[in-house]
């Protein structure tokens, strides 16, 4: 556990109302990285780093990154937002066609996405 101080404590009398200050974010943190046709286990995203800059940058590698998401009632965009994009090809599995982004990220339908498992891969 985080050791913190406690700097000073206030009884609140009324209900407070929250609200966030800027959007959520979803850090994919894990991938399998793909190399010669063989996969990784799930891997840490700065290992896979890693591993691709030690074999060179000219080197054809696929990243995949799986993740379970429940959008039943979000009816907006969600935002996938990545260095370079226009460096990959980009696909989710709910997705027939690669996602076309450009660099400063872009938006993905949320309708696209689907409840259970999805699965983002770049190439």
């Amino acid at each position: 556990m985080v050791p913190f101080n406690i700097v000073e404590e206030l009884t609140v009398k009324k209900p407070w109302k929250i609200s966030r200050a800027a959007l959520n974010a979803l850090t994919l943190d894990y991938c399998r990285l793909r190399i010669d046709n063989s996969w990784t286990a799930k891997i840490p995203t700065w290992k896979a780093q890693r591993i691709i800059e030690r074999l060179g940058y000219g080197r054809q590698f696929t990243v995949r990154y799986e993740f379970t998401v429940d959008l039943n009632s979000l009816n907006r965009e969600i935002w996938l937002v990545l260095e370079s994009p226009d460096k990959f090809k980009i696909r989710l599995t709910a997705s027939k066609s690669p996602i076309s982004l450009n660099t400063a990220g872009g938006s993905i339908p949320a309708l696209n996405v689907s409840q259970s498992k999805d699965l983002l891969k770049m190439d």
